[in-house]
């Protein structure tokens, strides 16, 4: 992924709902909007505890519309955002799009889902939060259905890995500017530890291959893998460009999780754009 704009999307492209889907959707919001009045978080949050409550954990539909009322949320949140079908872990699920984000959707049932019935309701509140935010604010790291946290991934990693990941781009941030760099990142018991990569720093099968032998001959039980990717040009405004940081990382032998965060570089120096985005699931790095 490198930062652009959203409009090459690598996994398939949402597309419109077919009028049978149409028609469901349109029954299960108008359902649902009976059933949550007023629609806001807190109240679908209810629905969600009252869902768990009754305990009839195979029955899919209750989780499905806590999905719908989420959607539905969006759109409010949002006056050119819109259903659109999209290919989700299990399928073709509803999504939502805008304008700013077209190739970029939140799948809300497919979320609701994947947290049935482990998760508490709390999730809901900060998911809605975040899903607006993606939404509004047009990307460049992104062509891909967002994802809300590590928990959304086909192999969820630990959360070490993810705290790992999250160290790895705070370094980048820290040695971010007008050059690309690569570098790895592992667990140490004094904290974690980081050496930069040797040779041409773009070639990412060969930082990828140093990184490995690092992280073995270590003994590390994870690791991290970063690159930095300079500014391309000028962005938003003359003064102001932006930049990409990428992190591969994860278990010894497990698939891991893929981050990224832009950052601009001008006058007053390096920083961070909007918070670290999870951009999907990794190859084993270890």
């Amino acid at each position: 992924m490198t930062a652009g704009t959203d409009t090459a999307p690598s996994v398939a492209t949402p597309r419109n709902l077919t009028p049978a889907e149409q028609s469901r959707l349109e029954v299960s919001v108008d359902r649902v909007t009976r059933l949550v009045d007023p629609l806001n978080p807190a109240r679908v949050a209810d629905l969600w505890d009252s869902l768990l409550e009754a305990g009839h954990y195979d029955d899919l539909e209750g989780p499905r519309s806590v999905g719908v009322a989420i959607g539905t949320l969006l759109l409010d949140a949002d006056p050119s955002a819109r259903w659109v079908a999209c290919l989700g872990p299990r399928g073709w699920t509803p999504g939502v799009v805008s304008q700013s984000r077209p190739f970029s959707p939140v799948l809300p049932v497919a979320d609701a889902l994947s947290r049935w019935p482990g998760a508490p309701a709390d999730w809901i509140g900060p998911y809605v939060t975040g899903s607006v935010d993606h939404l509004l604010h047009p990307g460049g790291l992104e062509d891909h259905p967002w994802i809300a946290s590590t928990d959304d991934l086909p192999n969820p990693p630990a959360p070490e890995v993810a705290e790992l990941a999250t160290t790895a781009l705070n370094l980048g941030l820290a040695l971010a500017g007008n050059e690309a760099r690569a570098f790895a990142v592992l667990p140490g018991a004094g904290g974690p530890m980081s050496a930069p990569a040797p040779g041409d720093p773009t070639d990412r099968d060969a930082v990828r291959t140093w990184a490995r032998a690092w992280g073995l001959q270590a003994g590390t039980p994870m690791l991290a893998v970063a690159w930095v990717e300079p500014p391309r040009g000028a962005a938003r405004h003359a003064a102001v460009r932006a930049g990409s940081i990428a992190v591969e990382a994860s278990e010894a032998n497990r698939p891991g999780v893929v981050m990224a965060h832009e950052f601009t570089t001008g006058r007053g120096g390096t920083t961070g754009v909007g918070a670290p985005v999870i951009l999907g699931a990794s190859n084993p790095v270890l």
